[in-house]
């Protein structure tokens, strides 16, 4: 997960210099990436859950997943990266 954590930064850090520069190709690529990496990171959460058998940590891994795809920029990142995928399929 670390792993995953340092690349959404490096995707921010370069989303923020896009933005800088006027780029949006960049910003939606890099943008699109963070979405990507937030929604395996829920996906393993979802997992890890699923295959436990600890009641209070199923209730709290439960809680944050539910907590981040409610959040409105989650739903904008996924958004986003729906919209980039139907494009690239044409």
């Amino acid at each position: 997960m670390f792993g995953a954590e340092e690349g959404i930064l490096r995707d921010t850090d370069r989303t923020e210099q896009a933005i800088a520069n006027v780029d949006p190709a960049s910003v939606v690529s890099n943008t699109s990436n963070i979405a990507r990496r937030a929604h395996r990171i829920l996906q393993v959460a979802q997992s890890e859950a699923d295959n436990s058998e600890d009641p209070q940590f199923v209730d709290h891994v439960n809680s944050a997943v539910d907590r981040l795809r409610g959040s409105a920029l989650f739903t904008v990142l996924i958004s986003l990266t729906g919209s980039v995928a139907s494009k690239n399929k044409k």
